[in-house]
């Protein structure tokens, strides 16, 4: 599976659409992992990073004032989600300056995302080309994201799409899994083409009204589900 993704990277034309898994409008899944134009956190401010510590910062820069930002929560802890580290190297290929893709590790410490990155045993970055900035914060950056987007637990590979006055216009949740779940990368990139062409971004609709049937619904018995992640920290 790993030569597959590689390969499929290493295919993948800059001249046009490098993702073509979706089209607008058409997207399939769970409900839960598909991006709304109501979801909680479009349209709000995008939490404070600049305190983050970069740990690439010798070949890929930091985001620059007034750039397009796309930050990407990700965990070296969490491999199902190593697959989407490529796409987010072609999406940072492609739009060169006019964006910058941060991987955001969330990870315990730094140990592990720098782990991945030198990758000693070739099982990382190696395979899962990482070839955009990526840097480490601690639980506070998680748990600014999950209230950004009123999240109760998280689970990465997360994305969240900034314009250039740091409003959060696009996000998308990585954490589906299965071998047929979609990626949704290529609604993301329509997106990012409309985003710094300065065009409307795509409307997608609203999340469908969730139906209670009768005697489901009762005060006072609603669950107190923990964060699992905190058990990282």
């Amino acid at each position: 599976m790993t030569d597959a993704i590689t390969e499929e990277v290493k295919e993948m034309s800059l001249d046009g659409p490098i993702f073509k898994d979706v089209d607008a409008g058409k997207t399939t899944g769970q409900d839960e992992y598909i991006t709304h134009d109501d979801d909680a956190c479009i349209g709000k401010q995008c939490p404070d990073i600049s305190g983050i510590e970069f740990l690439n910062g010798d070949k890929h820069a930091a985001p620059k004032e007034g750039q397009v930002v796309v930050v990407v929560l990700w965990g070296q802890y969490h491999k199902p989600g190593y697959k989407f580290l490529p796409f987010y190297t072609q999406v940072q290929k492609k739009y060169g300056d006019k964006v910058c893709v941060v991987g955001i590790s969330v990870d315990p410490d730094t140990s592990y995302a720098k782990k991945f990155l030198e990758d000693p045993n070739k099982k990382y970055s190696t395979v899962f080309t990482t070839e955009f900035s990526v840097a480490w914060g601690d639980h506070k950056i998680k748990k600014a994201f999950m209230e950004v987007n009123d999240q109760n637990s998280f689970s990465p590979p997360h994305a969240f799409v900034v314009d250039s006055k740091g409003v959060i216009v696009w996000h998308q949740d990585h954490s589906e899994l299965g071998a047929t779940a979609p990626s949704y990368m290529g609604l993301m990139e329509q997106q990012l083409d409309n985003l710094v062409a300065g065009k409307e971004l795509i409307k997608v609709g609203n999340k469908p009204e969730v139906e209670v049937a009768e005697g489901d619904e009762e005060e006072g018995e609603t669950a107190d589900v923990g964060d699992v992640d905190d058990l990282f920290f």
